[in-house]
């Protein structure tokens, strides 16, 4: 079995060829969080992934911070909300490079 490695385009973007592990993001939480993601830099030294993909800090671990995130005891719903409304665009933000933007229509979806 070949494990899939991401591969670099030629203006040296990190392209995932094989996204099918993403859909069980929302399905995590607390400690299975950690032990995904250490299981993921496992199988990425495996799959010949290279020395600065495995050091840059991912999408994926901002996200998963992101995920994880639990409202407050004192904290209001509508609150909560906007608090993980920014920490999703900051997510993304971090993560967008050379004046990338994300689509009209995703953008919509995220609010």
């Amino acid at each position: 079995m070949t494990l899939p490695h991401p591969s670099v385009t030629p203006d040296g973007a990190d392209v995932l060829h094989n996204t099918s592990m993403l859909r069980i993001i929302p399905s995590l939480t607390d400690r299975n969080t950690a032990e995904f993601f250490s299981t993921l830099e496992w199988v990425g030294s495996l799959g010949n992934w290279s020395k600065p993909q495995m050091e840059e800090k991912s999408f994926s671990f901002d996200f998963a911070k992101f995920s994880s995130a639990h409202q407050m005891e004192q904290e209001s719903v509508k609150d909560f909300s906007v608090r993980i409304e920014g920490l999703a665009h900051r997510c993304l933000n971090n993560h967008l490079e050379n004046g990338e933007n994300i689509s009209d229509s995703f953008r919509a979806r995220l609010q």
